[in-house]
């Protein structure tokens, strides 16, 4: 697979500011409901071989500190559905696993597998399954969902956010 027709979407500006200052195209989409047109649009036109949704997400519990970045295998919604992605082997070397919960609003109650919480995964993971476009949702834990917002790390958890979607790239492009 080439470079050029891997597409890096990022959910906002500060998550996506550490990429952009490395000099890589990014797609900003939005967060929750509003990435939705953006993606489907982009992903229609574009029709890249792959797709990467990169940005923050918050843990339910230890499982994660602040700064893993997690490849997560299997999307929840506040509906009880789910669609899953399925990560290459060697993608699962590169990173942990997790299941993750899309939510409208932070703190919702959790899928019981769930173990992120973030605001777009379950979007992009359907469009892209709706389409035929490979996906990768990669997440950098910056808080936990409990904790009020003034103990999140969004900025500096997004600084982890270069390295990691560049293994990602190194991976599919070998």
């Amino acid at each position: 697979m080439k470079r050029d027709r891997i597409s890096i979407f990022i959910p906002t500006p500060i998550e996506a500011a550490p990429l952009m200052r490395r000099g890589a195209k990014v797609n900003i989409c939005g967060m929750g409901l509003a990435c939705h047109g953006c993606l489907e649009g982009f992903l229609r036109k574009e029709r890249p071989e792959l797709a990467i949704l990169a940005g923050t997400a918050g843990a339910y519990d230890d499982s994660f500190a602040v700064g893993d970045c997690v490849v997560v295998r299997t999307e929840w919604n506040e509906r009880g559905d789910s669609v899953c992605s399925a990560p290459d082997v060697e993608l699962q070397e590169l990173f942990p696993l997790a299941d993750s919960m899309t939510v409208d609003r932070v703190g919702a109650v959790p899928e019981p597998s769930a173990l992120i919480e973030n605001m777009e995964g379950y979007h992009f993971m359907k469009i892209c399954h709706r389409l035929g476009v490979k996906c990768v949702e990669l997440r950098v834990i910056s808080n936990r969902v409990a904790a009020p917002r003034s103990e999140w790390h969004i900025e500096e958890s997004s600084e982890r956010l270069p390295d990691a979607v560049e293994k990602i790239i190194e991976l599919y492009t070998k």
